[in-house]
């Protein structure tokens, strides 16, 4: 009995708040919440100050990639705005000439010719007409290997011949300028007769060397049937004139006699005259 007196008597007391114990709970809930509060608050802020973050640095980024890009895009268009510069100041032809008396539209005669107005000079490469060549038609197909004078037989015009002539040099041609065999030696002060009896054909180079010269060949471009606008061909201005030789070995394949280039030397004379095309 004693006991259960005693024990209610603990139990009243813990249950007992006075004034000061409310005021006191009430104040340790109103601190709690609000300490809830500024932590949340503080992950609030924190969230979109790290978004922020991210975006600037992609920002920086992508200005960054952009500003790289614009200057690679500027020096690329420099480069491109040079190139044409420099094609400006050089062209290439192919002079053909060809004997009217036997109307089969062979070539006899193909001279590969590049100039640059940068020093005004001008090389030459007289390509034997019976070189083993693939001859390409006018629309770039390969019409397999045979004499390159049979290129200009595959079109009305000289496209075919002067795809072929570009393929076997590996040199951008432009222009083409044809004439007949007559006109050609005419101004070499030779005649057909002389040129087959000497068999001058089979070393044109050395017949260009001793009588080519430079009034000589302008006055064959302006008579000769061309592409080349008239003011290109007035515009020259030739002060120097060299000939390269193309080294080529006699051939047979399948009974037919060819004259076949010998390969190192080709790359030779294909660089030299890719370095005079873009030479300042």
């Amino acid at each position: 009995m004693d006991r259960d007196k005693k024990n209610s008597s603990l139990e009243d007391y813990n249950l007992f708040f006075t004034k000061k114990d409310r005021e006191e709970t009430l104040k340790k809930i109103k601190d709690g919440t609000q300490y809830k509060s500024e932590v949340k608050s503080k992950k609030s802020f924190l969230g979109p100050a790290i978004g922020t973050f991210v975006v600037l640095i992609l920002s920086i980024g992508l200005i960054y990639v952009y500003s790289q890009s614009s200057v690679n895009q500027s020096q690329y268009d420099n480069q491109a705005q040079d190139t044409v510069a420099q094609n400006d100041n050089a062209f290439s032809f192919v002079l053909f000439g060809s004997d009217e008396a036997a109307n089969n539209n062979r070539s006899s005669i193909i001279i590969l010719v590049t100039y640059n107005s940068s020093d005004n000079s001008m090389k030459m490469v007289p390509i034997s007409r019976d070189t083993y060549a693939t001859i390409i038609n006018s629309d770039g197909e390969d019409m397999g290997k045979n004499k390159i004078t049979h290129a200009t037989a595959y079109s009305s015009t000289y496209d075919s011949a002067l795809k072929t002539v570009e393929n076997l040099m590996d040199v951008p041609i432009e222009y083409y300028s044809a004439v007949s065999e007559e006109v050609f030696f005419d101004e070499l002060d030779l005649t057909k007769e002389e040129v087959r009896e000497d068999r001058l054909m089979s070393n044109l180079e050395e017949v260009l060397r001793e009588r080519m010269k430079i009034n000589d060949l302008i006055r064959v471009l302006k008579n000769s049937d061309t592409n080349m606008p008239e003011k290109v061909i007035s515009d020259m201005n030739i002060e120097s004139l060299e000939i390269l030789d193309l080294y080529s070995s006699d051939v047979v394949i399948d009974e037919i006699y060819y004259q076949k280039i010998d390969s190192d030397n080709l790359d030779i004379i294909s660089n030299d005259l890719k370095e005079h095309l873009t030479k300042n």
